[in-house]
């Protein structure tokens, strides 16, 4: 019985420290834990305003990320 207690605890402190572990990276590499899209390159800038405000957000920052179409001219080589 003694045992499987400790077995038990020992995987509930790696869990444990493998959550804060996770948490701590997302932190510093600017991963969020939320993020808030638009459909067809529509958002509604009003929901973001309504999030930001809310006393679970620590902090909000709207980003805004735009696919790029390359094109080049077309040359007549003779």
């Amino acid at each position: 019985m003694l045992g499987v207690a400790l077995a038990f605890s020992v995987h509930l402190i790696n869990a444990s420290a493998l959550d804060a572990f996770s948490q701590a990276a997302r932190s510093v590499g600017g991963q969020p834990d939320l993020e808030l899209g638009g459909v067809q390159g529509q958002f509604d800038e009003t929901l973001f305003a309504r999030v930001a405000r809310l006393p679970e957000v620590a902090l909000a920052s709207p980003v805004l990320e735009v696919a790029p179409t390359l094109s080049h001219p077309r040359t007549n080589a003779a």
